[in-house]
Protein backbone atom coordinates (compact mmCIF):
# COMPACT_ATOMS: atom_id res chain seq x y z
CA UNK A 1 0.00 0.00 0.00
CA UNK A 2 3.04 2.28 0.01
CA UNK A 3 2.72 3.48 -3.58
CA UNK A 4 -0.03 5.72 -4.98
CA UNK A 5 -2.85 3.57 -6.21
CA UNK A 6 -6.55 3.11 -6.84
CA UNK A 7 -8.75 0.05 -7.13
CA UNK A 8 -12.10 -0.14 -8.88
CA UNK A 9 -14.72 -2.84 -8.34
CA UNK A 10 -16.80 -3.57 -11.45
CA UNK A 11 -19.57 -6.10 -10.81
CA UNK A 12 -17.64 -9.29 -9.92
CA UNK A 13 -14.24 -8.04 -11.15
CA UNK A 14 -11.57 -5.92 -9.51
CA UNK A 15 -9.16 -3.68 -11.44
CA UNK A 16 -5.98 -2.27 -9.85
CA UNK A 17 -3.81 0.40 -11.45
CA UNK A 18 -0.72 -1.82 -11.51
CA UNK A 19 2.27 -1.43 -13.82
CA UNK A 20 0.69 -3.66 -16.46
CA UNK A 21 -2.00 -1.07 -17.05
CA UNK A 22 0.42 1.85 -17.26
CA UNK A 23 1.09 1.79 -20.98
CA UNK A 24 1.79 5.41 -21.75
CA UNK A 25 1.53 8.93 -20.38
CA UNK A 26 -2.24 8.87 -20.04
CA UNK A 27 -4.78 6.46 -18.58
CA UNK A 28 -5.35 3.42 -20.76
CA UNK A 29 -8.72 2.90 -22.40
CA UNK A 30 -8.99 -0.36 -20.46
CA UNK A 31 -8.88 1.43 -17.12
CA UNK A 32 -11.20 4.22 -18.26
CA UNK A 33 -13.79 1.59 -19.19
CA UNK A 34 -13.21 -0.15 -15.85
CA UNK A 35 -13.82 3.10 -13.94
CA UNK A 36 -17.02 3.82 -15.89
CA UNK A 37 -18.37 0.32 -15.27
CA UNK A 38 -17.41 0.24 -11.60
CA UNK A 39 -19.66 0.20 -8.61
CA UNK A 40 -16.90 1.35 -6.28
CA UNK A 41 -13.45 2.97 -6.41
CA UNK A 42 -10.89 2.82 -3.58
CA UNK A 43 -8.31 5.61 -3.70
CA UNK A 44 -5.13 5.20 -1.61
CA UNK A 45 -3.83 8.71 -0.92
CA UNK A 46 -0.19 8.44 0.14
CA UNK A 47 2.33 11.29 0.73
CA UNK A 48 3.66 11.08 -2.83
CA UNK A 49 0.27 10.49 -4.53
CA UNK A 50 0.28 13.86 -6.33
CA UNK A 51 3.73 13.25 -7.76
CA UNK A 52 2.08 11.05 -10.38
CA UNK A 53 0.15 12.91 -13.05
CA UNK A 54 -1.15 9.50 -14.09
CA UNK A 55 -2.76 9.01 -10.66
CA UNK A 56 -4.24 12.50 -10.76
CA UNK A 57 -5.74 11.86 -14.19
CA UNK A 58 -7.21 8.66 -12.84
CA UNK A 59 -8.62 10.43 -9.77
CA UNK A 60 -10.17 13.13 -11.95
CA UNK A 61 -11.96 10.43 -13.97
CA UNK A 62 -13.10 8.62 -10.81
CA UNK A 63 -14.62 11.77 -9.33
CA UNK A 64 -16.26 12.62 -12.65
CA UNK A 65 -17.94 9.18 -12.71
CA UNK A 66 -19.00 9.61 -9.10
CA UNK A 67 -20.73 12.86 -10.00
CA UNK A 68 -22.36 11.64 -13.22
CA UNK A 69 -22.98 7.94 -12.55
CA UNK A 70 -23.16 7.82 -8.77
CA UNK A 71 -20.34 5.36 -8.03
CA UNK A 72 -19.12 4.89 -4.48
CA UNK A 73 -15.67 6.43 -3.88
CA UNK A 74 -13.80 5.36 -0.73
CA UNK A 75 -10.52 7.12 0.15
CA UNK A 76 -7.76 5.62 2.31
CA UNK A 77 -5.56 8.30 3.89
CA UNK A 78 -2.26 6.43 4.02
CA UNK A 79 -0.13 8.48 6.43
CA UNK A 80 -1.52 11.76 5.10
CA UNK A 81 -4.03 14.12 6.69
CA UNK A 82 -7.30 14.74 4.84
CA UNK A 83 -6.73 18.47 5.36
CA UNK A 84 -3.38 18.23 3.48
CA UNK A 85 -5.13 16.51 0.60
CA UNK A 86 -8.02 19.00 0.66
CA UNK A 87 -5.74 22.08 0.65
CA UNK A 88 -2.85 20.47 -1.26
CA UNK A 89 -0.30 21.01 1.49
CA UNK A 90 2.84 19.02 2.42
CA UNK A 91 3.91 16.61 -0.31
CA UNK A 92 0.93 17.64 -2.40
CA UNK A 93 2.05 21.26 -2.38
CA UNK A 94 5.55 20.26 -3.51
CA UNK A 95 4.13 18.24 -6.39
CA UNK A 96 2.01 21.12 -7.65
CA UNK A 97 5.00 23.46 -7.49
CA UNK A 98 6.81 20.99 -9.70
CA UNK A 99 3.90 20.97 -12.15
CA UNK A 100 4.15 24.75 -12.31
CA UNK A 101 7.87 24.58 -13.12
CA UNK A 102 7.12 22.10 -15.88
CA UNK A 103 4.42 24.41 -17.28
CA UNK A 104 1.72 21.75 -17.04
CA UNK A 105 -1.57 22.97 -18.52
CA UNK A 106 -3.23 25.20 -15.90
CA UNK A 107 -6.74 23.91 -16.64
CA UNK A 108 -5.58 20.34 -16.05
CA UNK A 109 -3.89 21.35 -12.80
CA UNK A 110 -7.09 23.06 -11.65
CA UNK A 111 -9.08 19.88 -12.37
CA UNK A 112 -6.58 17.85 -10.33
CA UNK A 113 -6.88 20.24 -7.40
CA UNK A 114 -10.68 20.06 -7.58
CA UNK A 115 -10.60 16.24 -7.61
CA UNK A 116 -8.28 16.13 -4.58
CA UNK A 117 -10.49 18.55 -2.67
CA UNK A 118 -13.60 16.49 -3.44
CA UNK A 119 -12.07 13.13 -2.49
CA UNK A 120 -10.72 14.58 0.78
CA UNK A 121 -14.26 15.64 1.73
CA UNK A 122 -15.46 12.04 1.57
CA UNK A 123 -15.66 9.75 4.57
CA UNK A 124 -12.79 7.24 4.44
CA UNK A 125 -10.17 5.43 6.54
CA UNK A 126 -7.05 6.68 8.29
CA UNK A 127 -4.29 4.06 7.92
CA UNK A 128 -2.02 5.68 10.51
CA UNK A 129 -4.07 4.40 13.45
CA UNK A 130 -4.55 0.80 12.30
CA UNK A 131 -2.48 -2.30 11.64
CA UNK A 132 -2.65 -2.95 7.89
CA UNK A 133 -4.19 -6.43 8.22
CA UNK A 134 -7.00 -5.25 10.49
CA UNK A 135 -7.52 -2.17 8.32
CA UNK A 136 -7.95 -4.34 5.23
CA UNK A 137 -10.51 -6.49 7.05
CA UNK A 138 -12.47 -3.38 8.05
CA UNK A 139 -12.31 -2.00 4.51
CA UNK A 140 -13.58 -5.24 2.97
CA UNK A 141 -16.42 -5.46 5.48
CA UNK A 142 -17.39 -1.82 4.99
CA UNK A 143 -17.36 -2.13 1.20
CA UNK A 144 -19.62 -5.18 1.35
CA UNK A 145 -22.06 -3.26 3.55
CA UNK A 146 -21.99 -0.09 1.45
CA UNK A 147 -22.37 -1.84 -1.88
CA UNK A 148 -25.13 -4.04 -0.49
CA UNK A 149 -27.08 -0.91 0.51
CA UNK A 150 -26.20 1.40 -2.33
CA UNK A 151 -27.23 -0.78 -5.22
CA UNK A 152 -30.37 -2.41 -3.86
CA UNK A 153 -33.99 -1.42 -3.69
CA UNK A 154 -34.04 1.00 -6.66
CA UNK A 155 -36.98 0.02 -8.92
CA UNK A 156 -36.03 -0.55 -12.53
CA UNK A 157 -39.27 0.95 -13.87
CA UNK A 158 -38.61 4.51 -12.67
CA UNK A 159 -39.26 7.19 -15.29
CA UNK A 160 -37.96 10.76 -15.22
CA UNK A 161 -36.13 10.19 -11.95
CA UNK A 162 -32.64 11.45 -12.83
CA UNK A 163 -33.56 15.13 -13.17
CA UNK A 164 -35.53 15.06 -9.93
CA UNK A 165 -32.74 13.27 -8.04
CA UNK A 166 -30.18 15.77 -9.32
CA UNK A 167 -32.27 18.71 -8.11
CA UNK A 168 -32.66 17.22 -4.63
CA UNK A 169 -28.95 16.39 -4.43
CA UNK A 170 -28.15 19.97 -5.47
CA UNK A 171 -30.36 21.26 -2.67
CA UNK A 172 -28.58 18.97 -0.17
CA UNK A 173 -25.21 20.48 -1.18
CA UNK A 174 -23.28 17.48 0.08
CA UNK A 175 -19.87 19.19 -0.13
CA UNK A 176 -20.75 21.86 2.44
CA UNK A 177 -19.63 21.22 6.02
CA UNK A 178 -22.71 22.33 7.95
CA UNK A 179 -25.87 20.39 8.69
CA UNK A 180 -28.51 20.82 5.99
CA UNK A 181 -32.18 19.88 5.79
CA UNK A 182 -34.35 19.49 2.68
CA UNK A 183 -38.09 18.88 2.42
CA UNK A 184 -39.72 16.95 -0.44
CA UNK A 185 -43.38 17.87 -0.87
CA UNK A 186 -46.19 16.87 -3.22
CA UNK A 187 -49.59 15.21 -3.50
CA UNK A 188 -50.14 11.56 -2.65
CA UNK A 189 -48.93 9.13 -5.30
CA UNK A 190 -46.53 11.58 -6.94
CA UNK A 191 -43.40 9.65 -5.92
CA UNK A 192 -41.99 11.51 -2.91
CA UNK A 193 -40.96 8.32 -1.11
CA UNK A 194 -39.39 6.81 -4.22
CA UNK A 195 -37.42 9.99 -4.89
CA UNK A 196 -36.18 10.17 -1.30
CA UNK A 197 -35.22 6.48 -1.39
CA UNK A 198 -33.12 6.88 -4.54
CA UNK A 199 -31.33 9.93 -3.12
CA UNK A 200 -30.74 8.05 0.14
CA UNK A 201 -29.32 4.97 -1.63
CA UNK A 202 -26.96 7.09 -3.72
CA UNK A 203 -25.61 9.07 -0.76
CA UNK A 204 -25.61 6.77 2.27
CA UNK A 205 -21.98 5.66 1.81
CA UNK A 206 -20.88 9.21 2.64
CA UNK A 207 -22.15 9.08 6.22
CA UNK A 208 -21.13 7.51 9.52
CA UNK A 209 -24.73 6.61 10.37
CA UNK A 210 -27.87 6.53 8.22
CA UNK A 211 -31.52 5.59 8.46
CA UNK A 212 -34.58 5.72 6.22
CA UNK A 213 -37.54 5.96 8.61
CA UNK A 214 -40.51 5.01 6.42
CA UNK A 215 -44.24 5.58 7.00
CA UNK A 216 -43.77 7.98 9.91
CA UNK A 217 -47.40 9.13 9.79
CA UNK A 218 -48.76 5.59 9.95
CA UNK A 219 -46.27 4.27 12.53
CA UNK A 220 -46.66 7.28 14.81
CA UNK A 221 -50.41 6.67 14.99
CA UNK A 222 -49.99 2.91 15.40
CA UNK A 223 -47.02 2.56 17.76
CA UNK A 224 -46.35 6.08 19.08
CA UNK A 225 -43.44 8.48 18.74
CA UNK A 226 -41.27 6.68 21.33
CA UNK A 227 -41.24 3.59 19.12
CA UNK A 228 -40.00 5.70 16.20
CA UNK A 229 -37.29 7.25 18.40
CA UNK A 230 -36.12 3.75 19.36
CA UNK A 231 -36.05 2.73 15.71
CA UNK A 232 -33.99 5.80 14.84
CA UNK A 233 -31.54 5.12 17.66
CA UNK A 234 -31.06 1.42 16.98
CA UNK A 235 -30.93 1.41 13.17
CA UNK A 236 -28.94 4.58 12.55
CA UNK A 237 -26.64 3.89 15.48
CA UNK A 238 -25.69 0.46 14.20
CA UNK A 239 -26.64 -1.38 17.41
CA UNK A 240 -29.63 -1.58 19.71
CA UNK A 241 -29.83 0.47 22.86
CA UNK A 242 -29.08 -1.24 26.16
CA UNK A 243 -31.80 0.94 27.63
CA UNK A 244 -34.58 2.65 25.75
CA UNK A 245 -36.28 6.00 26.25
CA UNK A 246 -39.52 5.77 28.19
CA UNK A 247 -41.06 9.02 26.92
CA UNK A 248 -40.48 11.37 23.97
CA UNK A 249 -38.34 13.76 26.02
CA UNK A 250 -35.98 11.00 27.12
CA UNK A 251 -35.83 9.99 23.48
CA UNK A 252 -34.73 13.49 22.47
CA UNK A 253 -31.84 13.32 24.96
CA UNK A 254 -30.78 9.89 23.69
CA UNK A 255 -30.83 11.05 20.05
CA UNK A 256 -28.82 14.20 20.74
CA UNK A 257 -26.17 12.35 22.74
CA UNK A 258 -25.88 9.54 20.22
CA UNK A 259 -25.53 11.66 17.07
CA UNK A 260 -24.16 15.07 18.05
CA UNK A 261 -20.64 14.17 16.84
CA UNK A 262 -21.59 11.93 13.92
CA UNK A 263 -22.16 12.76 10.28
CA UNK A 264 -25.66 11.35 9.84
CA UNK A 265 -28.10 10.86 6.95
CA UNK A 266 -31.73 10.72 8.13
CA UNK A 267 -34.87 10.43 6.02
CA UNK A 268 -38.24 10.91 7.70
CA UNK A 269 -40.76 9.67 5.17
CA UNK A 270 -44.41 10.84 5.15
CA UNK A 271 -44.52 13.14 8.16
CA UNK A 272 -47.87 14.80 8.79
CA UNK A 273 -47.41 16.53 12.16
CA UNK A 274 -44.87 19.03 13.44
CA UNK A 275 -44.43 16.98 16.63
CA UNK A 276 -43.00 14.09 14.63
CA UNK A 277 -40.22 16.33 13.33
CA UNK A 278 -39.60 17.93 16.73
CA UNK A 279 -39.24 14.58 18.53
CA UNK A 280 -37.14 12.83 15.88
CA UNK A 281 -34.77 15.45 14.42
CA UNK A 282 -35.56 18.60 16.43
CA UNK A 283 -34.12 21.76 14.94
CA UNK A 284 -31.70 19.70 12.78
CA UNK A 285 -28.76 20.69 15.02
CA UNK A 286 -28.76 17.47 17.03
CA UNK A 287 -26.43 15.91 14.48
CA UNK A 288 -22.74 16.35 13.69
CA UNK A 289 -21.21 18.53 10.96
CA UNK A 290 -22.00 17.42 7.44
CA UNK A 291 -25.26 15.68 8.43
CA UNK A 292 -28.23 15.73 6.06
CA UNK A 293 -31.91 15.41 6.98
CA UNK A 294 -34.61 14.76 4.35
CA UNK A 295 -38.32 15.05 5.08
CA UNK A 296 -41.15 13.94 2.78
CA UNK A 297 -44.65 15.26 3.36
CA UNK A 298 -47.90 16.31 1.70
CA UNK A 299 -48.05 19.47 3.84
CA UNK A 300 -45.81 22.38 2.89
CA UNK A 301 -46.46 24.09 6.24
CA UNK A 302 -44.37 21.45 8.01
CA UNK A 303 -41.30 22.51 6.03
CA UNK A 304 -41.03 26.13 7.18
CA UNK A 305 -37.86 25.41 9.19
CA UNK A 306 -35.95 23.37 6.56
CA UNK A 307 -33.11 24.91 4.56
CA UNK A 308 -34.61 24.09 1.17
CA UNK A 309 -37.84 22.65 -0.23
CA UNK A 310 -38.28 20.60 -3.39
CA UNK A 311 -41.79 20.30 -4.81
CA UNK A 312 -42.08 17.11 -6.85
CA UNK A 313 -43.32 17.72 -10.36
CA UNK A 314 -45.97 15.68 -12.11
CA UNK A 315 -44.73 13.67 -15.09
CA UNK A 316 -44.92 15.40 -18.46
CA UNK A 317 -46.76 13.82 -21.38
CA UNK A 318 -43.78 11.89 -22.77
CA UNK A 319 -42.84 10.59 -19.33
CA UNK A 320 -46.45 9.60 -18.67
CA UNK A 321 -46.66 7.60 -21.89
CA UNK A 322 -43.35 5.91 -21.16
CA UNK A 323 -44.46 4.87 -17.66
CA UNK A 324 -47.87 3.69 -18.87
CA UNK A 325 -46.35 1.59 -21.68
CA UNK A 326 -43.69 0.19 -19.38
CA UNK A 327 -46.37 -1.38 -17.20
CA UNK A 328 -48.95 -2.09 -19.91
CA UNK A 329 -46.69 -3.26 -22.74
CA UNK A 330 -43.41 -4.15 -21.01
CA UNK A 331 -41.78 -1.04 -22.43
CA UNK A 332 -42.69 -1.83 -26.04
CA UNK A 333 -44.25 0.73 -28.35
CA UNK A 334 -48.03 0.42 -28.97
CA UNK A 335 -48.83 -1.81 -31.98
CA UNK A 336 -50.88 0.84 -33.79
CA UNK A 337 -52.32 4.35 -33.72
CA UNK A 338 -55.52 3.28 -31.99
CA UNK A 339 -53.52 2.15 -28.96
CA UNK A 340 -51.61 5.44 -29.00
CA UNK A 341 -54.80 7.50 -28.98
CA UNK A 342 -56.22 5.47 -26.13
CA UNK A 343 -52.90 5.72 -24.25
CA UNK A 344 -53.11 9.50 -24.48
CA UNK A 345 -56.62 9.34 -23.02
CA UNK A 346 -55.37 7.30 -20.05
CA UNK A 347 -52.56 9.82 -19.51
CA UNK A 348 -55.02 12.69 -19.63
CA UNK A 349 -57.06 10.95 -16.93
CA UNK A 350 -53.96 10.48 -14.73
CA UNK A 351 -52.57 14.02 -15.29
CA UNK A 352 -48.98 12.92 -14.72
CA UNK A 353 -49.55 11.12 -11.39
CA UNK A 354 -47.08 8.17 -11.34
CA UNK A 355 -49.15 6.00 -9.00
CA UNK A 356 -52.21 6.22 -11.25
CA UNK A 357 -50.20 5.54 -14.41
CA UNK A 358 -48.53 2.53 -12.83
CA UNK A 359 -51.79 0.99 -11.55
CA UNK A 360 -53.70 1.61 -14.76
CA UNK A 361 -50.80 0.38 -16.89
CA UNK A 362 -50.59 -2.83 -14.87
CA UNK A 363 -54.34 -3.40 -15.27
CA UNK A 364 -53.95 -3.15 -19.07
CA UNK A 365 -51.07 -5.65 -19.32
CA UNK A 366 -51.94 -8.62 -21.53
CA UNK A 367 -55.36 -7.18 -22.44
CA UNK A 368 -56.91 -6.85 -25.89
CA UNK A 369 -57.71 -3.51 -27.47
CA UNK A 370 -61.42 -3.86 -26.66
CA UNK A 371 -60.50 -4.53 -23.04
CA UNK A 372 -58.47 -1.29 -23.10
CA UNK A 373 -61.60 0.50 -24.38
CA UNK A 374 -63.63 -1.08 -21.59
CA UNK A 375 -61.11 -0.01 -18.96
CA UNK A 376 -61.30 3.58 -20.23
CA UNK A 377 -65.09 3.41 -19.92
CA UNK A 378 -64.82 2.12 -16.36
CA UNK A 379 -62.43 4.91 -15.40
CA UNK A 380 -64.83 7.48 -16.84
CA UNK A 381 -67.43 6.20 -14.38
CA UNK A 382 -65.12 5.82 -11.36
CA UNK A 383 -61.33 5.91 -10.79
CA UNK A 384 -59.56 2.88 -9.36
CA UNK A 385 -60.16 2.34 -5.66
CA UNK A 386 -56.41 1.97 -4.93
CA UNK A 387 -55.78 5.47 -6.31
CA UNK A 388 -58.64 7.06 -4.39
CA UNK A 389 -57.49 5.39 -1.16
CA UNK A 390 -54.06 7.04 -1.45
CA UNK A 391 -55.52 10.45 -2.29
CA UNK A 392 -58.14 10.21 0.46
CA UNK A 393 -55.40 10.24 3.15
CA UNK A 394 -55.00 13.98 2.61
CA UNK A 395 -58.76 14.55 2.72
CA UNK A 396 -59.13 12.58 5.95
CA UNK A 397 -56.42 14.73 7.56
CA UNK A 398 -58.48 17.92 7.14
CA UNK A 399 -60.86 19.40 9.69
CA UNK A 400 -64.58 19.30 8.88
CA UNK A 401 -64.82 22.86 7.60
CA UNK A 402 -61.79 22.56 5.32
CA UNK A 403 -63.13 19.27 3.97
CA UNK A 404 -66.32 21.00 2.88
CA UNK A 405 -64.36 23.86 1.31
CA UNK A 406 -62.33 21.28 -0.64
CA UNK A 407 -65.45 19.52 -1.88
CA UNK A 408 -67.06 22.76 -3.10
CA UNK A 409 -63.83 23.98 -4.65
CA UNK A 410 -62.76 20.71 -6.27
CA UNK A 411 -66.09 19.76 -7.82
CA UNK A 412 -68.10 22.94 -8.36
CA UNK A 413 -65.68 25.88 -8.34
CA UNK A 414 -62.59 24.60 -10.13
CA UNK A 415 -61.58 26.95 -12.92
CA UNK A 416 -63.13 30.00 -11.24
CA UNK A 417 -60.85 32.90 -10.39
CA UNK A 418 -59.55 33.09 -6.85
CA UNK A 419 -61.69 36.16 -6.11
CA UNK A 420 -64.88 34.44 -7.32
CA UNK A 421 -64.12 31.30 -5.31
CA UNK A 422 -63.65 33.35 -2.15
CA UNK A 423 -66.84 35.33 -2.78
CA UNK A 424 -68.95 32.20 -3.35
CA UNK A 425 -67.53 30.39 -0.33
CA UNK A 426 -68.18 33.48 1.80
CA UNK A 427 -71.80 33.53 0.63
CA UNK A 428 -72.07 29.88 1.71
CA UNK A 429 -71.03 30.88 5.23
CA UNK A 430 -67.34 29.94 5.11
CA UNK A 431 -64.30 32.06 5.99
CA UNK A 432 -62.30 30.83 3.01
CA UNK A 433 -58.89 32.51 3.41
CA UNK A 434 -57.31 30.06 5.83
CA UNK A 435 -59.03 26.99 4.34
CA UNK A 436 -57.87 27.77 0.80
CA UNK A 437 -54.32 28.40 2.06
CA UNK A 438 -54.38 25.05 3.87
CA UNK A 439 -55.53 23.29 0.71
CA UNK A 440 -52.73 24.92 -1.27
CA UNK A 441 -50.13 23.94 1.33
CA UNK A 442 -51.30 20.34 1.10
CA UNK A 443 -51.14 20.42 -2.73
CA UNK A 444 -54.88 19.73 -2.96
CA UNK A 445 -55.55 22.87 -5.03
CA UNK A 446 -53.29 25.14 -7.04
CA UNK A 447 -53.51 28.48 -8.82
CA UNK A 448 -53.04 28.55 -12.60
CA UNK A 449 -53.52 31.76 -14.58
CA UNK A 450 -55.37 33.25 -11.60
CA UNK A 451 -57.81 30.31 -11.61
CA UNK A 452 -58.26 27.83 -8.77
CA UNK A 453 -57.53 24.36 -10.14
CA UNK A 454 -57.41 20.79 -8.81
CA UNK A 455 -55.86 17.62 -10.13
CA UNK A 456 -58.31 15.57 -12.20
CA UNK A 457 -58.15 12.71 -9.69
CA UNK A 458 -58.86 15.02 -6.74
CA UNK A 459 -61.92 16.14 -8.67
CA UNK A 460 -62.92 12.48 -9.03
CA UNK A 461 -62.24 11.89 -5.33
CA UNK A 462 -64.49 14.82 -4.33
CA UNK A 463 -67.28 13.57 -6.57
CA UNK A 464 -66.91 10.08 -5.13
CA UNK A 465 -67.07 11.32 -1.53
CA UNK A 466 -70.21 13.38 -2.09
CA UNK A 467 -71.98 10.68 -4.10
CA UNK A 468 -71.37 8.16 -1.32
CA UNK A 469 -73.02 10.41 1.31
CA UNK A 470 -76.38 9.11 0.24
CA UNK A 471 -76.85 6.85 -2.73
CA UNK A 472 -80.60 6.72 -2.19
CA UNK A 473 -81.66 10.26 -1.21
CA UNK A 474 -79.62 12.99 -2.97
CA UNK A 475 -81.17 15.55 -0.63
CA UNK A 476 -79.09 14.20 2.24
CA UNK A 477 -75.81 14.90 0.46
CA UNK A 478 -73.48 17.67 1.57
CA UNK A 479 -73.78 19.24 -1.90
CA UNK A 480 -76.02 19.00 -4.96
CA UNK A 481 -73.79 18.00 -7.83
CA UNK A 482 -76.12 17.82 -10.80
CA UNK A 483 -79.06 19.77 -12.18
CA UNK A 484 -81.17 16.60 -12.27
CA UNK A 485 -80.69 16.10 -8.53
CA UNK A 486 -81.56 19.73 -7.88
CA UNK A 487 -84.66 19.44 -10.08
CA UNK A 488 -85.87 16.29 -8.36
CA UNK A 489 -85.53 17.83 -4.91
CA UNK A 490 -87.20 21.07 -5.98
CA UNK A 491 -90.07 19.05 -7.42
CA UNK A 492 -90.41 17.18 -4.12
CA UNK A 493 -90.42 20.51 -2.25
CA UNK A 494 -93.17 21.78 -4.54
CA UNK A 495 -95.26 18.65 -3.99
CA UNK A 496 -94.75 18.88 -0.25
CA UNK A 497 -95.82 22.54 -0.25
CA UNK A 498 -98.89 21.75 -2.32
CA UNK A 499 -99.90 18.97 0.04
CA UNK A 500 -99.55 21.32 2.97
Amino acid sequence: MSSPSSTVVSHDKCFKDDEELRTGATISDQLIDAIKDSRCAIVVLSPNYASSSWCLDELEKIMECKEVLGQVVLPIFYYVQPSDVRRQKGGFEASFKEFKKRHVDSAKVQNWRKALTEVANLSGWDAANHHEASLIERIVSDIQTKLGHTFSGIPSELVGIEERVSEVEKALDICSDGTKSVGIVGIGGIGKTTLARVVYERMLHLFNARIFLANVRELAKKDGIVSLQNQLLSEAGGSKMISSPYNPYDGISFIRRRFQHLKVLVVLDDVDELGQIEHLVGDFRWFGPGSRIILTTRDKRLLESVDDTYEVKLLNNDESLTLLWRHALGGEQPPNQDYRILSSAFCLHCEGLPLALKLIGSSLAGRSFMEWVGEMGNLARAPKREILDVLRVSYDGLDDVTRKVLLYTAYILRGYTGIHVEEILSCLGFFPDISLRTLQDKSLIYISNDSVMVHELHYELSKNIVNRDSTIDPGKRQMLLSTSHMGNILDEDVVSSTNI
